[in-house]
Protein backbone atom coordinates (compact mmCIF):
# COMPACT_ATOMS: atom_id res chain seq x y z
CA UNK A 1 0.00 0.00 0.00
CA UNK A 2 1.26 3.42 -0.79
CA UNK A 3 1.11 6.25 1.68
CA UNK A 4 -0.43 9.62 1.07
CA UNK A 5 -0.19 13.06 2.61
CA UNK A 6 -2.97 15.55 2.30
CA UNK A 7 -3.97 18.71 4.05
CA UNK A 8 -7.33 20.00 5.03
CA UNK A 9 -7.41 23.60 3.97
CA UNK A 10 -8.81 26.64 5.69
CA UNK A 11 -11.88 26.13 3.58
CA UNK A 12 -15.55 26.04 4.37
CA UNK A 13 -14.97 27.53 7.78
CA UNK A 14 -12.68 24.92 9.32
CA UNK A 15 -9.32 26.64 9.35
CA UNK A 16 -6.94 23.73 9.19
CA UNK A 17 -3.26 23.53 8.37
CA UNK A 18 -2.83 19.80 8.52
CA UNK A 19 0.55 18.58 7.35
CA UNK A 20 0.23 14.98 8.33
CA UNK A 21 2.64 12.40 7.08
CA UNK A 22 0.30 9.79 5.74
CA UNK A 23 1.27 6.32 6.75
CA UNK A 24 0.40 3.03 5.18
CA UNK A 25 -0.26 -0.16 7.06
CA UNK A 26 2.13 -3.00 6.40
CA UNK A 27 0.94 -5.51 8.93
CA UNK A 28 2.39 -3.94 12.05
CA UNK A 29 1.00 -0.45 11.99
CA UNK A 30 3.67 0.28 9.41
CA UNK A 31 4.34 3.84 8.36
CA UNK A 32 6.00 5.53 5.43
CA UNK A 33 6.87 9.06 6.50
CA UNK A 34 6.64 11.99 4.15
CA UNK A 35 7.30 15.66 4.63
CA UNK A 36 4.39 17.68 5.98
CA UNK A 37 3.51 21.21 5.12
CA UNK A 38 1.88 22.12 8.41
CA UNK A 39 3.60 23.27 11.54
CA UNK A 40 4.93 21.36 14.51
CA UNK A 41 3.39 17.91 14.66
CA UNK A 42 1.61 18.31 11.36
CA UNK A 43 -1.59 18.88 13.29
CA UNK A 44 -4.57 21.01 12.47
CA UNK A 45 -5.45 24.47 13.63
CA UNK A 46 -9.19 24.55 14.16
CA UNK A 47 -9.40 28.29 14.64
CA UNK A 48 -11.68 30.39 12.47
CA UNK A 49 -14.55 27.94 12.25
CA UNK A 50 -17.50 29.59 10.57
CA UNK A 51 -15.75 31.57 7.84
CA UNK A 52 -16.59 29.84 4.60
CA UNK A 53 -14.85 29.57 1.30
CA UNK A 54 -11.32 30.60 2.27
CA UNK A 55 -8.32 28.62 1.18
CA UNK A 56 -4.85 28.03 2.47
CA UNK A 57 -3.38 25.58 4.94
CA UNK A 58 -0.67 23.02 4.87
CA UNK A 59 1.21 21.42 2.08
CA UNK A 60 0.43 18.12 0.54
CA UNK A 61 2.57 15.43 -0.96
CA UNK A 62 2.34 11.70 -1.28
CA UNK A 63 4.42 8.58 -1.06
CA UNK A 64 7.81 8.25 0.59
CA UNK A 65 9.43 11.09 -1.23
CA UNK A 66 7.73 10.40 -4.54
CA UNK A 67 4.32 11.05 -6.00
CA UNK A 68 3.02 7.56 -5.36
CA UNK A 69 -0.59 8.64 -5.48
CA UNK A 70 -0.37 10.36 -8.84
CA UNK A 71 -1.13 9.17 -12.30
CA UNK A 72 1.05 9.93 -15.28
CA UNK A 73 0.46 10.27 -18.95
CA UNK A 74 2.19 8.33 -21.71
CA UNK A 75 4.62 11.19 -22.20
CA UNK A 76 5.92 10.70 -18.67
CA UNK A 77 4.48 13.95 -17.35
CA UNK A 78 2.06 14.15 -14.45
CA UNK A 79 -1.14 15.95 -15.38
CA UNK A 80 -2.62 18.55 -13.07
CA UNK A 81 -4.87 16.89 -10.50
CA UNK A 82 -8.55 17.64 -10.71
CA UNK A 83 -11.29 16.88 -8.21
CA UNK A 84 -13.77 14.32 -9.52
CA UNK A 85 -17.41 15.23 -10.02
CA UNK A 86 -18.41 12.70 -7.37
CA UNK A 87 -16.94 10.40 -4.74
CA UNK A 88 -18.54 6.94 -4.43
CA UNK A 89 -19.93 6.29 -0.97
CA UNK A 90 -18.16 2.93 -1.14
CA UNK A 91 -14.87 4.83 -0.83
CA UNK A 92 -15.79 6.17 2.60
CA UNK A 93 -15.26 3.96 5.63
CA UNK A 94 -18.31 3.96 7.93
CA UNK A 95 -17.60 5.70 11.21
CA UNK A 96 -16.30 3.55 14.03
CA UNK A 97 -15.71 4.66 17.60
CA UNK A 98 -12.11 5.29 18.61
CA UNK A 99 -11.09 3.11 21.54
CA UNK A 100 -9.34 5.21 24.13
CA UNK A 101 -6.38 3.38 25.69
CA UNK A 102 -5.17 5.66 28.43
CA UNK A 103 -1.41 5.57 29.00
CA UNK A 104 -0.73 3.17 26.14
CA UNK A 105 1.78 5.84 25.12
CA UNK A 106 3.86 8.13 27.27
CA UNK A 107 4.32 11.75 26.28
CA UNK A 108 7.87 10.86 25.23
CA UNK A 109 6.62 8.04 23.00
CA UNK A 110 4.11 10.38 21.36
CA UNK A 111 6.80 12.98 20.73
CA UNK A 112 9.16 10.33 19.38
CA UNK A 113 6.44 8.84 17.15
CA UNK A 114 5.77 12.22 15.57
CA UNK A 115 9.50 12.79 15.05
CA UNK A 116 10.06 9.34 13.55
CA UNK A 117 6.90 8.86 11.54
CA UNK A 118 5.18 12.16 10.82
CA UNK A 119 7.00 15.38 9.91
CA UNK A 120 10.47 14.60 8.67
CA UNK A 121 11.12 11.02 9.68
CA UNK A 122 12.18 8.13 7.51
CA UNK A 123 10.74 4.68 6.91
CA UNK A 124 13.66 3.18 8.84
CA UNK A 125 13.22 5.55 11.79
CA UNK A 126 9.51 4.83 11.92
CA UNK A 127 9.92 1.07 11.69
CA UNK A 128 12.51 1.14 14.46
CA UNK A 129 10.15 3.19 16.61
CA UNK A 130 7.29 0.75 16.02
CA UNK A 131 9.38 -2.28 16.93
CA UNK A 132 10.51 -0.62 20.15
CA UNK A 133 7.04 0.63 21.09
CA UNK A 134 4.59 -2.08 20.03
CA UNK A 135 1.80 -1.33 22.51
CA UNK A 136 1.84 2.37 21.74
CA UNK A 137 2.05 1.72 17.99
CA UNK A 138 -1.00 -0.52 18.03
CA UNK A 139 -2.99 2.15 19.84
CA UNK A 140 -1.94 4.89 17.46
CA UNK A 141 -2.42 2.89 14.25
CA UNK A 142 -4.09 -0.44 15.02
CA UNK A 143 -4.30 -3.12 12.36
CA UNK A 144 -6.36 -6.27 11.95
CA UNK A 145 -5.00 -9.78 11.37
CA UNK A 146 -4.60 -9.03 7.67
CA UNK A 147 -2.56 -5.91 8.40
CA UNK A 148 -5.24 -3.44 7.34
CA UNK A 149 -5.48 -0.21 9.28
CA UNK A 150 -8.40 0.16 11.67
CA UNK A 151 -10.08 3.43 12.61
CA UNK A 152 -10.32 2.59 16.29
CA UNK A 153 -7.00 4.26 17.03
CA UNK A 154 -5.50 7.72 16.82
CA UNK A 155 -5.09 7.65 13.03
CA UNK A 156 -7.75 7.59 10.33
CA UNK A 157 -7.47 5.04 7.50
CA UNK A 158 -9.36 4.92 4.22
CA UNK A 159 -11.24 1.96 2.78
CA UNK A 160 -8.05 0.67 1.12
CA UNK A 161 -5.99 0.75 4.30
CA UNK A 162 -4.05 3.92 3.45
CA UNK A 163 -3.65 6.34 6.30
CA UNK A 164 -5.52 9.59 5.76
CA UNK A 165 -4.99 11.81 8.79
CA UNK A 166 -5.05 12.02 12.54
CA UNK A 167 -8.37 10.77 13.92
CA UNK A 168 -9.76 14.17 14.83
CA UNK A 169 -13.33 12.89 14.78
CA UNK A 170 -12.55 10.05 17.13
CA UNK A 171 -10.85 12.47 19.50
CA UNK A 172 -13.82 14.83 19.46
CA UNK A 173 -16.24 12.01 20.24
CA UNK A 174 -14.16 11.09 23.30
CA UNK A 175 -13.85 14.64 24.58
CA UNK A 176 -17.49 15.48 23.91
CA UNK A 177 -19.36 12.36 25.00
CA UNK A 178 -22.74 13.87 24.13
CA UNK A 179 -24.70 13.00 21.01
CA UNK A 180 -23.38 16.27 19.59
CA UNK A 181 -19.80 15.05 19.79
CA UNK A 182 -20.67 11.82 18.01
CA UNK A 183 -22.58 13.65 15.29
CA UNK A 184 -19.63 15.97 14.71
CA UNK A 185 -17.19 13.05 14.59
CA UNK A 186 -19.26 11.11 12.09
CA UNK A 187 -19.72 14.08 9.78
CA UNK A 188 -16.11 15.27 10.02
CA UNK A 189 -14.76 11.78 9.31
CA UNK A 190 -16.80 11.56 6.12
CA UNK A 191 -15.62 14.97 4.94
CA UNK A 192 -11.95 14.21 5.64
CA UNK A 193 -12.15 10.91 3.76
CA UNK A 194 -13.95 12.54 0.83
CA UNK A 195 -11.29 15.22 0.48
CA UNK A 196 -8.56 12.60 0.70
CA UNK A 197 -10.10 10.45 -2.02
CA UNK A 198 -10.96 13.39 -4.28
CA UNK A 199 -7.41 14.71 -4.36
CA UNK A 200 -5.33 11.54 -4.03
CA UNK A 201 -3.60 12.22 -7.35
CA UNK A 202 -2.20 15.60 -6.33
CA UNK A 203 1.54 15.78 -5.82
CA UNK A 204 2.26 19.34 -4.68
CA UNK A 205 0.81 21.96 -2.37
CA UNK A 206 -0.66 24.26 -4.99
CA UNK A 207 -2.49 21.57 -6.93
CA UNK A 208 -3.76 19.95 -3.75
CA UNK A 209 -5.02 23.25 -2.37
CA UNK A 210 -6.83 23.95 -5.62
CA UNK A 211 -8.29 20.46 -5.79
CA UNK A 212 -9.49 20.45 -2.21
CA UNK A 213 -11.03 23.88 -2.58
CA UNK A 214 -12.84 22.82 -5.75
CA UNK A 215 -14.05 19.59 -4.18
CA UNK A 216 -15.31 21.42 -1.11
CA UNK A 217 -16.91 24.45 -2.66
CA UNK A 218 -19.63 23.07 -4.92
CA UNK A 219 -17.68 19.96 -5.86
CA UNK A 220 -17.72 16.28 -4.97
CA UNK A 221 -17.32 16.90 -1.24
CA UNK A 222 -19.58 19.91 -0.85
CA UNK A 223 -22.41 17.89 0.68
CA UNK A 224 -20.03 16.39 3.25
CA UNK A 225 -18.65 19.86 3.91
CA UNK A 226 -22.14 21.22 4.52
CA UNK A 227 -23.04 18.23 6.68
CA UNK A 228 -20.37 18.73 9.34
CA UNK A 229 -20.86 22.46 9.88
CA UNK A 230 -23.91 22.31 12.08
CA UNK A 231 -22.94 19.38 14.36
CA UNK A 232 -19.35 20.61 14.66
CA UNK A 233 -20.17 24.24 15.29
CA UNK A 234 -19.53 23.96 19.02
CA UNK A 235 -16.80 21.32 19.05
CA UNK A 236 -14.63 23.12 16.48
CA UNK A 237 -15.40 26.71 17.49
CA UNK A 238 -12.06 27.21 19.20
CA UNK A 239 -12.24 30.99 18.99
CA UNK A 240 -15.65 30.87 20.63
CA UNK A 241 -14.48 28.74 23.52
CA UNK A 242 -15.19 25.34 21.95
CA UNK A 243 -13.11 22.19 22.00
CA UNK A 244 -9.37 22.85 22.02
CA UNK A 245 -8.23 19.38 23.07
CA UNK A 246 -8.34 17.79 19.60
CA UNK A 247 -6.95 20.61 17.47
CA UNK A 248 -3.44 19.24 16.90
CA UNK A 249 -2.03 15.84 16.10
CA UNK A 250 -0.22 15.71 19.44
CA UNK A 251 -3.49 16.36 21.25
CA UNK A 252 -5.31 13.65 19.29
CA UNK A 253 -2.60 11.11 20.11
CA UNK A 254 -2.62 12.13 23.77
CA UNK A 255 -6.40 11.97 24.16
CA UNK A 256 -6.72 8.56 22.52
CA UNK A 257 -3.47 6.86 23.53
CA UNK A 258 -1.79 9.03 26.12
CA UNK A 259 -2.82 10.62 29.41
CA UNK A 260 -6.11 11.78 27.96
CA UNK A 261 -5.33 15.43 28.52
Amino acid sequence: MHSRLFSLLAISGLAVSTGLSACSSNGSAGHSPTSPGGGGDGGADFGGFGSSGSSGGGAASSGTGSASGASSSGSGTTPACMAPSSVPSSELVPYVTAQQQLNACSSTQITDYIAACVPNGSATMCKNWEQANTRCAQCIAPTNSAGAGQNTGAMLFDVHGNLVDYNYGGCIAIIDATSGGLACAQALDAYVQCIDFACEGCTDQTSTNNCQSAATNGGACSAYNDAYHSPCKTDLAVDAGGNTRCSTGTQVLDVICGAGM
